[in-house]
């Protein structure tokens, strides 16, 4: 019988000028993404008929019309597939801490949204488990698109929720890391 080793962090912490820094790479599903990138080729031949269509003079009005519905909900759902596989591919969340703030990044090929949170309002730093209880496969899920996270804090009225893609024991050690250089509120 062979013994088990222990999964590797996913995460990487460094020190940087501006405060200690945590990287998380998305969760890669190798299936999932050859699956979405030979759709997209379908896809775009979807596409280009339906654009082909409406730009020739043998359209009638009515069918004009559902072919427009048509083709934004089709660009909707290519622009969604083809987001999703760029997030698997390069997106990363970025957790900054420093003196004052805590900055959360998610990002894909340099483009993202950051958010930067007071750490005086921060309170109940904690691994959240809401995240953690889903379904295996919501849970799975979770790690490939951008938003969510294992690791919650209170912010006024808002639960804020991040690091994304990490399991519960990850979590933990994050949150370890983030309460050893600063003294996160508790919950009143």
């Amino acid at each position: 019988m062979a013994l088990v080793q222990p999964s590797p962090r996913r995460s990487r912490i460094s020190d940087s000028f501006h405060g200690l820094e945590i990287t998380i790479p998305a969760k890669r599903n190798v299936v999932v993404m050859l699956f979405l990138s030979a759709w997209l080729v379908g896809w775009f031949f979807g596409e280009m008929s339906a654009i082909e269509q409406l730009t020739s003079e043998s359209m009638d009005g009515g069918g004009n019309a559902f072919l427009y519905f048509w083709l934004a909900a089709w660009t909707a759902g290519g622009v969604f597939a083809f987001g999703s596989v760029v997030w698997m591919a390069f997106g990363m969340e970025r957790v900054l801490l420093t003196t004052t703030t805590l900055k959360v990044r998610r990002e894909a090929l340099g483009v993202g949204l950051s958010k930067e949170y007071a750490l005086s309002q921060i309170e109940n730093l904690r691994v959240s488990p809401n995240a953690l209880s889903m379904s295996a496969q919501a849970h799975r899920m979770r790690g490939m698109r951008p938003g969510g996270g294992s690791i919650a804090f209170e912010y006024g009225a808002a639960t804020v929720r991040f690091c994304a893609g990490v399991d519960e024991a990850e979590a933990n050690s994050i949150v370890e890391d983030l309460r050893s250089r600063h003294a996160f509120g508790s919950s009143t």
